[in-house]
């Protein structure tokens, strides 16, 4: 059993850290492509929308679910786990589940996945015009390396441990 030290203080502010950096990330400009004077700019619920109004229904809602919503409740679950944990010092038998959904949903989340075929996008198109990132793109590369760094950083023993101790 590994013990690594205060690993659900790391584990809560890591994932107080990533909620923050979805916001940045829904709600600012992802790129902006400029070239012959014009310019558009897409922010990550522009880029859902888009494929929802060219009738892309299924693509739409899979990068909803991928990229947004199942990443966000993965770390709402594991603030709510962990957040018990380091104010009650145990978890109690409820929140077993929550810690259980959010381990299902950890392969799921697939923003690594969105970055890695934007990046390959921006070497293909960037030939033909002036591409920008913006913060929201920014946004989400610190939270990839935030998530995979807490991936590592929250002990799970420790955690399950704090979910079985009694009263």
């Amino acid at each position: 059993m590994t013990n690594k030290v205060r690993s659900s203080e790391r584990t809560l502010a890591a994932m107080i850290g990533a909620l923050i950096l979805y916001g940045v990330a829904v709600s600012f400009p992802f790129l902006s492509m400029e070239r012959s004077g014009l310019e558009n700019k897409i922010s990550v619920i522009d880029c859902i929308s888009v494929l929802w109004t060219n009738q892309m229904y299924l693509l739409s809602i899979a990068l909803a679910l991928l990229i947004v919503v199942l990443p966000v409740s993965r770390i709402l679950l594991l603030v709510q786990v962990v957040g018990t944990i380091r104010v009650n010092g145990r978890a109690g038998w409820r929140n077993a589940r929550a810690l259980r959904w959010a381990q299902f949903l950890e392969p799921w989340s697939m923003a690594e996945i969105f970055m890695i075929g934007v990046i390959v996008s921006l070497v293909k198109v960037g030939k033909m015009a002036n591409i920008t990132v913006g913060p929201s793109f920014i946004a989400l590369t610190v939270l990839i390396v935030l998530l995979t760094w807490t991936s590592t950083a929250m002990c799970r023993s420790t955690t399950w441990a704090a979910l079985e101790r009694k009263q």
